[in-house]
């Protein structure tokens, strides 16, 4: 009788160990390590198929990696996973993988329409997901909607530097360019301690909008 026990407990650990994974694929991914944050995102999805943020992050560094047949099947994949989940829990991961395959398309008012969908949820991380929002709007030259959403985004995490960047960036494309040092200042504070890969993201975006 205590196979089943000990089986149970075995499968609990390969859900943590897939967790953990899923997590250090985010680190890679953010740090722009694309294939090393595939290789871990591989390995947690090896480990656990159900676990939803992975293969959320996994449709991320695809799309990062310009792989769009396979950002199609890993949202399907996305899709299954979320199966056993609420009507709308979990929904927002659908909508957000959904609009960044359309970003990658050029696909814009799909884009917006799906990340405006992932926001209205009321995700936890709205900041998150309003950053995204706002990429699309700039990408669209909707500079005013934009800047809503960059600001919203700040309201929602102050320390959120890529809303702090891409603000700065949109002051910039608007000419206001007092307005983009003082957004750029603040980024440069968030990432203060961030790590060399944050650091030059920060320079790459100001040198590039600065152009």
């Amino acid at each position: 009788h205590s196979f089943p026990t000990r089986r149970s407990s075995d499968l609990k650990g390969l859900r943590d160990m897939a967790v953990g994974l899923s997590l250090k694929a985010e680190t890679h991914l953010l740090r722009s390590e694309h294939r090393l944050a595939l290789e871990a995102v591989n390995q947690a999805i090896a480990l656990d198929s159900t676990n939803v943020a992975a293969h959320w992050r996994r449709v991320r560094i695809l799309v990062a990696l310009n792989n769009g047949v396979e950002v199609k099947t890993e949202i399907s994949a996305l899709n299954r996973a979320l199966s056993s989940w609420g009507a709308l829990d979990g929904k927002w991961f659908s909508y957000h993988a959904e609009g960044a395959s359309a970003m990658q398309e050029g696909n814009l008012t799909m884009a917006i329409e799906r990340f405006k969908q992932a926001v209205d949820l009321g995700v936890w991380d709205r900041s998150f997901y309003l950053v995204a929002l706002a990429g699309a709007y700039q990408q669209s030259g909707q500079l005013d909607s934009a800047l809503e959403s960059y600001t919203s985004a700040l309201l929602f995490n102050p320390n959120n530097a890529r809303a702090a960047v891409g603000l700065a960036q949109t002051y910039r494309q608007l000419e206001q360019f007092d307005q983009a040092e003082e957004a750029f200042g603040r980024a440069q504070e968030i990432w203060s301690l961030a790590d060399p890969g944050a650091k030059a993201e920060i320079i790459r975006a100001q040198t590039t909008s600065s152009k």
